[in-house]
């Protein structure tokens, strides 16, 4: 999971996790860091076995306060890993062309500067502001990460947890935006009991287009399940 990300002028990229890790080190403090990303997630593999994960690298090497999310300005990008022998992925972020999606961007980018404000200083807060934000645009290409962010703060241990909201945003991923990054996360948290008989139809075709860009098998059997359950 050490990731190196270029521009196209083949600057690398700030990492976030190194740079607090090195801080701590030094006896400094970890202001702007994400909690529960670092050491603490390597796995050791044994010989033939393989595992998956989905990284966020918006998390380590995006701009913006942390707390909240980050974005990258358009342009080309490449990522490899270090350390190992690995394969180049290059990829472009692009500016929006749509109002909606232009709005959106301001508003992302607006809240990826000003984490740390008053604004966000609770998990209701935060609720809120993710809510209204998919209230507001709710097919836009960063609704998905207003989504992604409200199941982080209403998981079953949190305050604001309310089975029926949740497993209605975890469905409104899948059938909505079943290629996006995020959609693993509500896969893995889907109950297919809490889906209604009219519902049932759409979120299985989006677990099937979720499923063609998977490469994970014990995600694949989650999905197959899950599908096999909503066709009951």
């Amino acid at each position: 999971m050490d990731f190196a990300v270029f521009n196209q002028e083949g600057k690398s990229l700030r990492n976030r996790t190194a740079t607090v890790e090195e801080s701590l080190l030094r006896g400094g403090t970890s202001d702007g860091f994400v909690p529960g990303i670092g050491g603490a997630h390597f796995q050791a593999i044994r010989m033939g076995e393989s595992t998956w994960t989905a990284q966020n690298l918006l998390d380590f090497f995006g701009e913006g306060q942390g707390g909240c999310s980050y974005y990258l300005k358009s342009g080309l990008y490449s990522v490899t890993a270090l350390g190992l022998p690995s394969d180049t992925l290059s990829f472009r972020v692009v500016e929006p062309r749509g109002s909606s999606d232009s709005s959106a961007m301001e508003l992302v980018i607006r809240t990826a500067d000003s984490c740390f404000s008053a604004s966000f200083g609770t998990s209701e807060l935060k609720f809120r502001f993710f809510k209204d934000f998919v209230d507001r645009f709710p097919n836009s290409v960063y609704t998905p990460w207003a989504v992604n962010h409200l199941l982080g703060v209403s998981t079953v241990d949190s305050p604001l947890y309310d089975a029926s909201k949740r497993q209605y945003y975890i469905r409104y991923m899948i059938s909505h935006f079943p290629e996006s990054g995020f959609a693993w996360s509500a896969l893995i948290a889907l109950d297919p009991s809490m889906v209604g008989y009219e519902e049932k139809t759409q979120v299985a075709a989006g677990l099937r287009k979720w499923k063609a860009h998977l490469g994970a098998e014990d995600l694949r059997k989650r999905a197959d399940e899950l599908i096999r359950q909503l066709e009951k």
